[in-house]
């Protein structure tokens, strides 16, 4: 399958969840409700339940996402480089990434459901997975282009065609527009 319809499909599929969002109904007071003190004040309420039905889309819209966004990294790589390596380095780049989007996801959602927050490495664990696990992922994708660089991207052998090409653009030419070396002007006098 051509890369270019699997990224298509991919923009198709988020299309689709989120107006499956859009449709559904409206949860119970997904925008607050009656302060129990204070009547000018809204009450939050319970954080799972303003999520409603979204809960799992919205998981499964944002790893379509991280699919969609590793695939459009691979399609800037020239289909002759996309090596069985290129594509295994993505791979793990993308288990990483979905890795780190389920770790967030789920004590997110723990949190909600329970209102207490578990600690790592000093800090609540969702921000910690947001802080060092996002951070991570985007710098595997920045090493990946780094140390990739001439075997995936810009080889020594595209670089030589590049600068004969260059070479040969630059070489001075005398153009061939039929002028014989006689002028006209001195013609007839």
């Amino acid at each position: 399958m051509r890369l270019m319809y699997l990224l298509f499909a991919l923009v198709l599929a988020m299309l689709g969840m989120l107006i499956w969002i859009m449709l559904l109904p409206e949860p119970a007071l997904s925008t607050g409700g009656p302060h129990p003190d204070l009547a000018q004040m809204n009450a939050g309420g319970d954080g799972l339940a303003r999520l409603g039905d979204t809960v799992a889309i919205l998981y499964w819209l944002q790893v379509v996402a991280q699919f969609f966004m590793i695939l459009l990294i691979a399609l800037g790589v020239h289909e002759a480089k996309r090596t069985a390596l290129f594509w295994g380095v993505i791979g793990a780049i993308l288990l990483l990434s979905l890795g780190v989007w389920t770790a967030l996801y789920l004590s997110y959602l723990g949190y909600l459901d329970t209102g207490e927050t578990g600690y790592l490495l000093g800090f609540p664990t969702a921000t910690s997975v947001m802080l060092f696990g996002v951070w991570a992922t985007g710098a595997s994708l920045c090493l990946l282009y780094v140390a990739g660089f001439r075997r995936f991207i810009f080889s020594a052998e595209d670089e030589a065609a590049y600068e004969a090409l260059l070479a040969e653009a630059l070489k001075p030419s005398i153009p061939d527009d039929g002028y014989d070396g006689s002028s006209d002007a001195t013609e007839g006098r």
